[in-house]
């Protein structure tokens, strides 16, 4: 029973942390990937980052503000811990 408690643990840790474990430089990489400057992460959520605007197979939203033709954007991205790649929403 002890065991069961323990795998039980594990897997709930390994599902809802992943996006700790995720690099926040990737987000200012996707965000200047796309021609933006003056990147700056503002927020970010690993734990359950479908509630703040990502789909359910991303495991980290990172708030960013950057800057493209002299305007001001504040973009969400949202990334997978291992295989999903990052997901840029304005």
């Amino acid at each position: 029973m002890k065991m069961i408690k323990i795998i039980l643990l594990s897997l709930v840790l390994l599902v809802t942390g992943c996006g700790a474990f995720v690099d926040h430089q990737v987000a200012i990489d996707s965000m200047e990937a796309l021609g933006f400057t003056d990147n700056k992460i503002t927020d970010y959520d690993w734990l359950f980052p479908n509630f703040a605007g990502c789909s359910g197979s991303d495991s980290i939203m990172i708030e960013v503000t950057s800057k493209r033709n002299d305007k001001t954007v504040v973009a969400t991205v949202c990334c997978g811990a291992i295989f999903k790649k990052c997901t840029v929403r304005l």
